[in-house]
């Protein structure tokens, strides 16, 4: 059974985890959103690579004096392929960072859930009923106090109904602490 320091210690960790769950899942937001920017200008430059090959093909087709024409167009085309690989690039390694940052988050979310559920299961331990026993005779039994009855009606209200009417046999959670 954990310390009362290993609970605060734990809990104080926790915090820490969801600050950085926190901090990571707006970098991944940020990354998502940077992303998306660079497929949009992806889009675009394949919108003005098919137009300047448009332009290249009807200069060469024309070709009436049209050489410089030509030229130009084969010059943007070359260059708007270079940004265009550039850009593709880049999402990849974008999309790759995501996926690493989802994976990071997952992970943090899973520990976060973990260690919430075992500071839960902490806070409580079982008791069995036996023959004889009330709330305040258990809370004084267990806990050292027979005012702290509400303590445990509290922790067991889907259990018990009335704090009057436990029954041998049942299974109660009653505070570690």
């Amino acid at each position: 059974m954990a310390t009362l320091f290993e609970k605060v210690f734990n809990n104080l960790s926790n915090r820490d985890e969801i600050e950085a769950l926190q901090k990571i899942k707006a970098e991944l937001e940020q990354a998502n959103a940077r992303a998306e920017n660079a497929e949009a200008q992806v889009g675009k430059l394949q919108g003005d690579l098919a137009a300047a090959n448009d332009r290249a093909a009807q200069a060469m087709s024309s070709g009436l004096g049209n050489e410089d024409r030509a030229a130009s167009a084969e010059a943007s085309n070359s260059t708007l392929n270079g940004l265009l690989n550039d850009m593709k690039a880049q999402v990849a390694e974008m999309q790759q960072r995501n996926t690493l940052l989802q994976n990071i988050s997952d992970t943090k979310s899973e520990q976060i859930a973990f260690l919430q559920g075992e500071l839960e299961g902490a806070k409580y331990k079982d008791y069995t009923v036996v023959a004889g026993d009330s709330l305040s005779a258990i809370a004084q039994k267990v806990l050292g106090n027979g005012g702290r009855w509400k303590d445990i009606f509290n922790a067991n209200k889907e259990k018990i109904a009335d704090p009057n009417m436990i029954r041998p046999g049942m299974v109660i959670k009653v505070p570690s602490h």
